[in-house]
């Protein structure tokens, strides 16, 4: 699986799994706190979540990789709990 992380401008980023470019009929929800300068954005495919880009607190980015590891449907309570940032 894909991972990157990476410190800039005082404020750490993760790019984790399939991005869309790779399968342009991917499905993507963000969500952005200004005021703690935290941004998510995730990527699904047919249900799964495939990919995510995070920026601020990436804290939640092994939990993350166990779900595109494991494949599974996301359900949509699941990715509002995803978004909360």
């Amino acid at each position: 699986m894909p991972y990157y992380t990476s410190t800039m401008f005082d404020s750490q980023m993760a790019a984790i799994g399939i991005m869309p470019e790779s399968v342009p009929t991917m499905e993507a929800l963000g969500r952005m706190n200004e005021e703690r300068g935290v941004y998510r954005r995730l990527f699904f495919h047919e249900g799964r979540l495939a990919g995510a880009a995070l920026i601020g607190d990436i804290r939640i980015r092994r939990q993350l990789m166990d779900m595109i590891r494991s494949q599974r449907q996301v359900s949509n309570a699941e990715r509002e709990q995803l978004l909360t940032v």
